[in-house]
This record gives structure tokens, C-alpha cells and sequence, in this order.
């Protein structure tokens, strides 16, 4: 028999979260109003204590048991959705999954949205929305860096920061709307100190927009891409890079035909490593397609890394290839590999001076030590406060539009200190820190935002 429904924009959900795929312990959690009465319909026992964790055999509707599984129920408001919330700790089997998830369909129950979980608790008011993207930001973390970020977000840090910013400019509009009401009692605005309060607060903007470019690097792989022409010893410094074997490496020239991509964790970012065909004029439609790839490669990278054999001669190919790497306008590294080797013949020049060159020989970890000790020391681990309030898109689009404002009440106090000008202009700034943290966004946008997130979450 199914349960009652209550209003339907608030119905009871439900949702595996815990990775798919057989394993020891499957999580499946319901919010709403629903999720209670389901666990004593499908255990056919008391409630447990709230919080505490209690065995209880599981049953369909019709009394055929499923699963023995552990439960807790956490009584709303005080859950993660602001809900009454239940988790079922089943065994991962599918059909154990999939048997409960029927049960609690026929009980009225519906799957849960992208990020729905997440969506409850900010509408309940459990967390703000930079939290709600911090959680987001956490579990797609794939750097210590982009980690502790997140971390700080859900933590709260840049809530509190431009809460402080938010409650600064109310503290003005106060004065400017108080002086509009009753202009014989309340004093306008002190255009000394209004200036260096708007200054302040265009400063610490203007800090943290800055460091943006930096989060950039955080938030996503660093992307490195290794060129050169055939047999320099590509594949065998990506794979010196990995650790392990990954690409296929000859004596024959053109072995890689297509590119390959990999990921590594240094100094707490993580690097993307990409090796590319072998650049040379050739015959072979396979391989020229590999070679037609590299261009779209260079502007998508961060880094390029010029292998170079020493050992050989240098090339009519090696100048094109410096040409073209120059016109990249991109950090180049030039590694001139086989440095075991007494034999140099490497004769070119006009390299740009901001082209590190470091010798390198993949068969000894030397080379490769120097080369990740440079990378650790272009990528300086950031500081704690750049990353309590690194910004994605969106925020990073308010924070734009907020420190245009914030320029725009700095020439209004200059130009007279209209006050009609200065009530709308604080409101605009102020709406533009509310949009930060949710208080003043459309519904369209919050289903935006959550529709990112993964199921279960």
C-alpha cells in the first residue's frame, strides 16, 4: 500500500549514495516526510534512536524478507537536508539494491534529482549556496590544492567573507535610507569616511579577483603537453613520469600514433600529461593524423615540454618546430634527453630566455628529479587565504559585477553624493553579494547549479 504524498514540491526522495557496482556496503538514503514511516513499513519493528545505528531485517511490502542492513535515522531539522532522513546500509548486491529501491517506489517514493539532496538542505536553510557548491567542488577534488579549497567552502570561509562585505554596505544603505526618511534628524553620509570604507572594500575585491587566474590551476589539471619529433624519448619520459609503462615505446620511429593522456599528483596539484605522435613529414595517413592533432594540443596546454635527443644532429624539423612553439606564446620546457650519453650534437640557437633547458636521461632518476623540482618550485603551493576564497564561474561573475559596483559608488560619494544615486547603487552591490550566497536567485538558476551535482548527492 503506498504512502501518503503531501505536497508534491516537497514529496519524499531516495537515492543510492554510495558508488554503483558490487562491494560490501551499499548506502541508500530518503528525506521527506515519507522516509520514517517507510523504514517501520519495510522493518516492521519500533524506531530506533535517532543517530544511533540499529540492525534490522528487511522486508517487502508483501513480508518476504530482502536484506539484514543497519539503519539510522536522523530527525529533521537536524539532518544534512533539514528533512527526516533515513539511511539504509545494505549489502551492495544489485538485486538487494534494487529489490529496496522497488519497495520504497511502491511506498511513493521517487528518485531523487542530480543534487537534490544538496538542493533541500539549502532551501532549508542548512547551508548557503557557496556551501552547497563547496560540497560539489569537494567531491570532483583531484588535487590536495583543489581539495582543501573546497574544503574550505563548505567549511564556510567564503560565506563569512562576503557576508562581512554584504553587512559593511548595509550598514551604509542604513544610513543613506534613514537620511532620505528624516533628513532632519539623521545626518547624510560622511563623505570622507564613505570613500575610505568603499576603498577598503575595493581593495580586498579587487585582491581576491586576482588571485582567480591562480585558482585556475587548482581547480583543474595542469595541462602539460610533450612534443618532438620521432624516437627523442617522448613515450619513455611519459612513462618515467607515470611510473609504469603506459606508453608503448621502440625503437622504431612513429610508434605513438595517436595522443595519450595521463594524470600525476606533485606539490599538490595535479598534472595531465599528454604524449604526441613524433613531428615529421610522413606518408602514413595514421600517423599524420596523430601529427594534425598536436595543434589543437598546444593551444589547449598550459606547458609545453620540447624533447630533444642530444645525441643527434639537429634538424631543418627542429627550427620549425622551435618557430612553432614560439608562436604559441606558451611556457616551453626543453629537455635534451639521453644525457647518460657523452654525445652532443645539438646545434641550434634562438631560444627565448624564459625557455628552461635541463639535461635529462630517463634511464637515471636524476634527470627526472630536476625536472619535477622545477615544477614544484613554477607552481608555489598557494597561500591558505587564496584558497579559503577561490571562486568558480558563477561566483567569480558576481564578484566581477559586485567590484563594478563598488567603482560605481566610489564616483558617485566624488561627484556630490547624491543620495537617490548612492541608495540605488549600494542596493545593486549589496543584491550582487546576495546572489553569491543565495539569498536573491531565481529558481531557474538554482536548478542550474544542482542539476551539476551526481545523483545521491
Amino acid at each position: 500500500m503506498a504512502l501518503s504524498q503531501s505536497n508534491p514540491n516537497l514529496d519524499t526522495i531516495t537515492a543510492i549514495i554510495t558508488p554503483t557496482g558490487p562491494g560490501a556496503v551499499a548506502i541508500v538514503r530518503v528525506s521527506g516526510e515519507q522516509a520514517i514511516p517507510a523504514l517501520q513499513t519495510l522493518t516492521q519493528k519500533p524506531l530506533p534512536p535517532a543517530r544511533y545505528v540499529a540492525n534490522r531485517s528487511v522486508y517487502t511490502a508483501a513480508g518476504e524478507p530482502i536484506d539484514d542492513a543497519c539503519v539510522v535515522v536522523f530527525r529533521g531539522p537536524a539532518s544534512f537536508t533539514g528533512e527526516d532522513v533515513v539511511e539504509w546500509h545494505i549489502h551492495a548486491s544489485p538485486v538487494v539494491i534494487q529489490t529496496l529501491r522497488a519497495e520504497l517506489y511502491g511506498l511513493g517514493i521517487r528518485e531523487a534529482k542530480p543534487g537534490e539532496f544538496t538542493k533541500r538542505a539549502f532551501l532549508n536553510g542548512k547551508l548557503d549556496l557557496t556551501q552547497a557548491e563547496g560540497i560539489a567542488a569537494l567531491i570532483e577534488a583531484e588535487s590536495n590544492w583543489a581539495h582543501q579549497s573546497a574544503l574550505n567552502h563548505v567549511q564556510g570561509s567564503l560565506h563569512q567573507w562576503i557576508t562581512r562585505i554584504r553587512t559593511d554596505l548595509l550598514r551604509l544603505l542604513e544610513v543613506v535610507d534613514g537620511h532620505l526618511d528624516f533628513p532632519d534628524e539623521i545626518p547624510p553620509l560622511d563623505p570622507v569616511e564613505t570613500l575610505a570604507t568603499l576603498q577598503h572594500l575595493r581593495t580586498a575585491l579587487q585582491d581576491v579577483v586576482q588571485t582567480q587566474d591562480h585558482g585556475e590551476h587548482i581547480q583543474r589539471s595542469i595541462r602539460c603537453l610533450i612534443v618532438g619529433q620521432p624516437n627523442v624519448g617522448k613515450s619513455s619520459l611519459f612513462n618515467a613520469l607515470l611510473g609504469h609503462n603506459r606508453a608503448i615505446v621502440t625503437r622504431i620511429p612513429g610508434t605513438t600514433r595517436d595522443y595519450i593522456t595521463a594524470t600525476t599528483q606533485l606539490g599538490g596539484y595535479q598534472f595531465e600529461w599528454t604524449d604526441s605522435a613524433g613531428i615529421r613529414q610522413t606518408r602514413n595517413q595514421i600517423e599524420a593524423a596523430g601529427i594534425r592533432k598536436i595543434k589543437p594540443l598546444m593551444a589547449a596546454a598550459d606547458i609545453l615540454v620540447w624533447v630533444q635527443d642530444q645525441s643527434k644532429p639537429t634538424t631543418q624539423a627542429d627550427t620549425q618546430l622551435m618557430q612553432t612553439l614560439k608562436r604559441t606564446q606558451k611556457p616551453v620546457w626543453r629537455l635534451l634527453n639521453k644525457s647518460d650519453l657523452k654525445t652532443r650534437r645539438i646545434r641550434l640557437s634562438g631560444f627565448p630566455d624564459s625557455w628552461p633547458v635541463l639535461p635529462l636521461s630517463t634511464r637515471t632518476p636524476d634527470g627526472l628529479d630536476a625536472l619535477k623540482h622545477h615544477i614544484a618550485q613554477t607552481f608555489q603551493p598557494p597561500k591558505q587565504a587564496e584558497l579559503a576564497l577561490l571562486c568558480n564561474a558563477r561566483q567569480r561573475a558576481c564578484l566581477t559585477q559586485l567590484l563594478a559596483c563598488l567603482t560605481q559608488l566610489h564616483t558617485t560619494v566624488t561627484q556630490g553624493m547624491d543620495m537617490d544615486l548612492l541608495a540605488f547603487d549600494l542596493k545593486a552591490a549589496i543584491h550582487h553579494c546576495s546572489e553569491m550566497t543565495g539569498e536573491a536567485i531565481t529558481e531557474t538558476v538554482l536548478d542550474g547549479i544542482f542539476s551539476r551535482f551526481c545523483v545521491g548527492k
